[in-house]
């Protein structure tokens, strides 16, 4: 006698996130495993499309990272829509604070007894920690607790405020293709490059980052890459790319840029299109003809460039606002 499946079992999981994601990879991987139905958006992300698959579809769970969640809440379509359905939002990409979490159970209160969030990164096969979101409301925002296969430990750099994220586990990859660089070490340490602490109940709390990368709506930008690309382009001479606040997607894209042309900004992303991802071409520019300041060892002195823009950027924030 043919088997016959219960379809009351399955979910239905939507994907919204690009493939290449190692969070999509291991969504996806679940859903065909268990026997899931898998629903995924069409192009770029449109929360107003999510909506309405989440209600056509009667998705169960969705994989998100904040700045997607974010957007969501914010749609006008949102109270008009059916979304009793929605049982589950698995959140990662990009640090997940408990304002977020407390809006998700009033925008989306089916959801509220499952909040599942966790810490993780690529080179350790995606998931380090993780927390259900049952835990008491004072653990909003954490990251939860180490996966059993997986161990946790600390490096302390002077200067910073709390200690570097070390992960170890069978998960984590041997190494970087074609690199001889790895930030692996010879006890089989990954170092993540992530600032975090754990509490007293050994729930994982991140608070920073001593790594130079920008997290742009879930996705990791690589600075170096976004500068050398620049300098790529006649009339560069320099360029420094780094973070800067962002209400919506956490961090936005700047750079600095040295030309020795009348370069205008809309040339230079002309040109620096194709050459880096879209979402890593900054969206706040700024051209001079001075080189940049330098410290001591007589390298580019990005921290200061960087603190002086973010100082600029808010008291412009604080004019508007008055």
């Amino acid at each position: 006698m043919p088997h016959q499946i219960d379809e009351a079992v399955h979910d239905v999981t939507l994907l919204t996130g690009p493939l290449f994601h190692v969070g999509t990879m291991q969504a996806l991987l679940r859903a065909m495993v268990v026997g899931d139905t898998l629903v995924l958006s069409s192009g770029r992300f449109d929360p107003g499309e999510v909506l309405h698959l989440i209600e056509r579809h009667k998705v169960n769970r969705w994989n998100a990272v904040p700045t997607m969640v974010s957007r969501v809440l914010d749609h006008p379509d949102l109270p008009h829509r059916d979304l009793g359905s929605l049982k589950s939002i698995s959140i990662g990409g990009a640090p997940v604070h408990a304002e977020l979490i407390q809006r998700i159970r009033i925008g989306l209160p089916g959801v509220n007894p499952r909040i599942p969030t966790g810490y993780g990164l690529t080179e350790n096969g995606g998931q380090a920690t993780a927390a259900a979101g049952t835990e008491d409301i004072k653990l909003l925002g954490s990251s939860g607790r180490p996966l059993p296969c997986v161990e946790l430990g600390f490096l302390d750099h002077p200067g910073l405020p709390d200690a570097e994220i070390l992960l170890r586990s069978p998960t984590q990859m041997s190494g970087y293709c074609g690199l001889d660089e790895t930030p692996i070490d010879s006890e089989g340490w990954l170092h993540t490059g992530d600032l975090g602490r754990v509490d007293e109940s050994g729930n994982l709390w991140i608070t920073g980052r001593c790594k130079d990368m920008i997290i742009r709506g879930g996705e990791n930008i690589a600075p170096v890459a976004v500068e050398r690309a620049l300098e790529t382009i006649p009339g560069v001479s320099e360029a420094v790319v780094f973070g800067v606040p962002h209400a919506d997607l956490g961090e936005e894209v700047m750079a600095v840029v040295v030309i020795e042309d009348d370069l205008t900004i809309p040339q230079v992303i002309a040109q620096l299109r194709g050459k880096v991802a879209s979402f890593a071409v900054p969206t706040r520019w700024r051209l001079q003809r001075e080189n940049l300041p330098t410290n001591h060892t007589g390298k580019v002195d990005k921290p200061t460039i960087s603190a002086r823009a973010r100082a600029e950027l808010a008291l412009g924030d604080a004019a508007r606002a008055t």
